[in-house]
């Protein structure tokens, strides 16, 4: 079940949050859901992950989502439980060069 409280807050996963933190690794803890309603004109997968003891809402693309479903499979249930390891890289977002988070199952 997730956690709704972290979500309504605010509570995302962010290349900023990992760097502060010092790690590039989180567990998902809740099963990742389509959200087709984003500020980014697509739809991505939502889940709860904890990254050293706290809660945060991560936001995955599909490219992301390939990666992870490549190793953990197509049932997203099945991931619950499962480590991923991020990596940061600099990409344009609405016309802004941003830090961008991309995630691959951890092996």
């Amino acid at each position: 079940m997730t956690n709704l409280k972290e979500y309504i807050s605010g509570n995302f996963l962010t290349p900023q949050t990992l760097k502060d933190l010092s790690t590039n690794e989180a567990v998902i803890v809740s099963e990742p859901l389509i959200n087709e309603d984003t500020p980014f004109g697509r739809d991505v997968l939502e889940m709860e992950v904890e990254v050293k003891g706290q809660k945060f809402v991560y936001t995955m693309n599909k490219t992301s989502a390939r990666k992870v479903s490549e190793v953990l499979g197509e049932e997203s249930k099945a991931w619950v439980g499962k480590k991923l390891v991020f990596e940061t890289t600099k990409q344009v977002v609405k016309g802004q060069l941003k830090d961008v988070l991309y995630s691959k199952a951890a092996q």
